[in-house]
């Protein structure tokens, strides 16, 4: 079957296997001589690392087997996202809408279309992607998606605020900013000005919301800010009431 998957049906580019634990793995599914039977027939393809172990990061899993590059090239946690990410490697988070993967009549416990958008933003931040039943996620995704695709961790440290997630996406930086709009009219965001260069501020998607920038120096402690101050309306008018701030350079 395998074999005629990637033989009769043009370009495959991407085999997810889904699982293996216990005495059934590796060996038990002559899983290198299924992945190279895929690479052989099929040389662009990529795969996860599901024919070795569950998902290579758990305990009581073979967390060795998924970190060897021949034995898949991405490793795929489970209803969770990494607390550091999975540095070095790629990943995937795989994770259900409510508490199924198939459907089922009696689970009401339903992710809220911010609460996936909150996960998508983690595993970008983190260096991961998300796997994930479609949802509301495309309307914001259709306002903030140069946020996501070809986006990745930060490269240096840059202080934020607790909830606040930072992406880089080529030589422009992206903010997530906190879920709650602030309660007053303004929500101010303070980073160290000596861990970023001078950038241009827009909410995606909102060209009359008005950012402003301002630089405030601490003279007796010789330091200083970058003081970001974000209109409340950026909430009341960003897709599920969650803004992207970008920070570009102005061309």
């Amino acid at each position: 079957q395998v074999e005629e998957l990637v033989t009769n049906y043009g370009e495959v580019s991407i085999l997810w296997w889904d699982y293996s634990g216990g005495q059934m793995q590796g060996p038990a599914w002559d899983a290198d001589g299924l992945m190279a039977l895929c690479r052989a027939k099929q040389p662009g393809i990529i795969m996860n690392n599901r024919l070795f172990t569950y998902d290579g990061t758990t305990a009581g899993h073979d967390g060795e087997a998924a970190a060897q590059a021949d034995h898949g090239d991405f490793i795929t946690p489970e209803q969770r996202i990494p607390e550091e990410g999975l540095p070095g490697r790629n990943w995937e988070s795989c994770m259900t809408v409510g508490r199924n993967w198939g459907y089922n009549r009696y689970d009401t416990d339903i992710k809220s279309a911010a609460a996936v958008i909150a996960k998508l933003q983690e595993c970008v931040a983190k260096g991961g992607n998300l796997l994930l039943n479609i949802k509301r996620l495309g309307a914001w995704m259709k306002v903030n998606g140069e946020s996501v695709y070809g986006a990745g961790p930060i490269e240096g440290k840059v202080t934020l605020p607790e909830g606040v997630r930072m992406v880089a996406a080529w030589d422009d930086l992206y903010i997530y900013l906190p879920a709650a709009a602030p309660k007053g009219e303004n929500y101010e965001l303070r980073i160290p000005a000596n861990e970023i260069d001078t950038v241009v501020p827009e909410i995606l998607g909102q060209p009359d919301c008005e950012v402003t920038m301002e630089r405030i120096d601490d003279g007796k402690n010789d330091r200083a800010w970058w003081v970001y101050t974000i209109p409340a309306s950026a909430w009341a008018n960003a897709p599920e009431g969650l803004p992207v701030l970008h920070l570009g350079y102005d061309d």
